[in-house]
């Protein structure tokens, strides 16, 4: 149990690197029935729910359940430049991770776990995927590809302001555009808030609809919906034909993508307790 590396391949089959992975097992144990892997959002939002995960690891492991965390090639302890990640490298990155859990820890039956870019990450993987998840926790799934573009680029615009607000109103306007032109890459991507957004990733991201799930495949598919409207609007995942069962909770949290969230003590419990209580059910 613990931080190791394993190596990835990349979309030509060829070595990309070594992943950067933690894995955590029942105590006393060093095999599990079951096993979940939870898939990171990007960027600052991965940074602000690493508490979560690491509580709802601790958690799953108490629970009899093993759980492996990894950063996506080029994020993280990853290896991989700044940049180079993708939707289609974090989808191989994935399924690769999820080899590693059962090689490690002989689960038979293996549930994915992911929030924002995550959850598109994990339901576009299940649909490709040689061994599907037993369940799919999907929170809060990005609905659009291009509105969570456009809100990568406003989040970035917000905390360049907030760095600015007590400068000079002459050197605010000077570093404020100066920055805005910094953050334009030349490859025609874009940093948000210390993260590249690349050009690939961008396009990739843009044909992300609420359709593109419909295909995705699991047993059981457990919607974590943030609100009255994502819940309504995921409602759609009524109509997927490759799963067996669905349930959807809405999930009132408190604003954990905050600075102020990060690291704080305070972990949306009813998350944690939502995917334990499920994985207490078992297998398929």
């Amino acid at each position: 149990m613990g931080a190791f590396r394993f190596p990835v391949r990349g979309a030509a089959g060829q070595p990309a690197g070594e992943l950067y992975a933690y894995d955590m097992l029942p105590k006393g144990s060093t095999q599990a029935a079951q096993g979940v892997v939870l898939c990171n959002p990007f960027g600052q939002e991965a940074v602000r729910a690493h508490r979560l995960y690491r509580v709802l690891s601790e958690r799953l492991a108490r629970a009899g359940v093993a759980c492996l965390r990894f950063d996506y090639f080029g994020s993280g302890e990853s290896d991989g430049d700044d940049g180079v990640l993708t939707l289609e490298s974090a989808v191989r990155d994935l399924q690769q991770a999820d080899a590693q859990l059962r090689a490690r820890a002989g689960c038979e039956h293996v549930s994915w776990f992911g929030l924002r870019f995550g959850a598109t990450v994990a339901a576009l993987a299940s649909i490709v995927a040689g061994q599907t998840p037993d369940r799919l926790f999907l929170w809060d799934p990005v609905q659009s590809g291009a509105q969570w573009l456009k809100s990568q680029q406003q989040e970035h615009e917000a905390a360049l302001r907030g760095v600015f607000e007590d400068l000079p109103l002459a050197n605010r306007v000077a570093l404020d555009e100066r920055s805005r032109r910094g953050q334009m890459q030349a490859d025609g991507g874009f940093e948000s808030q210390g993260f590249l957004v690349s050009q690939v990733l961008a396009e990739q991201m843009a044909q992300v609809k609420l359709a593109t799930y419909l295909h995705l495949r699991c047993s059981r598919l457990v919607v974590l919906a943030a609100g009255v409207q994502q819940r309504d609007a995921l409602n759609v995942l009524d109509g997927a034909r490759n799963i067996l069962s669905l349930d959807t909770h809405l999930v009132e949290v408190a604003q954990w993508n905050s600075d102020e969230a990060m690291n704080a003590s305070i972990v949306p419990h009813n998350i944690v307790e939502i995917v334990t209580q499920e994985m207490a059910g078992g297998g398929r």
